[in-house]
């Protein structure tokens, strides 16, 4: 009877390893496609943005951030920014004047896009309504 015992609980840790070695084994296969990739950051006339472009499989959406002012002096800034398939279809775009309360992101547009597309988004804003700084842009390829 003893034995049977013993048998019994080697057998368990064998499944039990076996069953981890399992749950190890098919980590990595379910890894997934989704990548951002983002622009430099300009910093000018009190306020710091940046654009980005977010890819999972054929689906890419852009946004742009935009940092400065606080929750009790915020920033009035006026932004523009557009994000499209590189040779295809505009995804998007905002404009116009907007209050920022320490930060904000402002959605650029995004679809599902063919594997192998590139996507460039464009942002650029002023702060207190004067002129607007540099565009940054950032182009990612998709990636299924």
């Amino acid at each position: 009877m003893r034995k049977i015992a013993q048998r019994g609980a080697a057998a368990a840790v064998l499944a039990g390893l076996a069953t981890a070695g399992l749950m190890v084994a098919a980590g990595p296969a379910s890894a997934s496609t989704s990548t951002e990739t983002c622009s430099s950051t300009f910093s000018g006339g009190n306020i710091t943005y940046r654009v980005c472009v977010y890819t999972d499989g054929a689906s890419a959406h852009s946004y742009a951030q935009v940092t400065g002012g606080s929750p009790f002096s915020p920033a009035n800034v006026y932004t523009f920014g557009s994000s499209y398939v590189v040779g295809g279809a505009q995804l998007g775009r905002t404009s116009g004047p907007s209050r920022v309360y320490g930060n904000a992101q402002y959605f650029l547009g995004g679809d599902t896009v063919g594997c192998g597309a590139t996507v460039k988004a464009e942002f650029s804003a002023s702060a207190n309504y004067g002129p607007f700084g540099p565009t940054v842009s950032v182009e990612k390829t998709v990636v299924c």
